[in-house]
């Protein structure tokens, strides 16, 4: 049985989750939605839901901008840059 896309829209934003996109015409329909791990769980009870997919918090951390984008946390290892592995300092 299918679930309209509007009556799962309504059962997720019942659960404290904030949807910021859905398409029904992809597949069988799809909605992205900003939600706690712990609202996760019972988003994916929800009747009509066939999958979550968990992604982490984006990090806006690209260090300085004289790294060119490289974000330098672990010093000991080595980065692949211009054809040639080059030692962090």
């Amino acid at each position: 049985m299918t679930v309209p896309i509007a009556d799962m829209q309504s059962q997720i934003r019942a659960r404290s989750a904030s949807i910021t996109a859905t398409d029904a015409h992809y597949r069988a329909g799809v909605i992205e939605a900003f939600a706690s791990a712990d609202q996760a769980v019972n988003i994916a009870k929800t009747k009509g839901v066939s999958a979550v997919n968990l992604v982490l918090k984006p990090v806006h951390d690209i260090g300085k901008a004289t790294t060119q984008g490289i974000a330098q946390h672990r010093k000991g290892e080595r980065v692949f840059f211009s054809s040639r592995f080059l030692p962090r300092r």
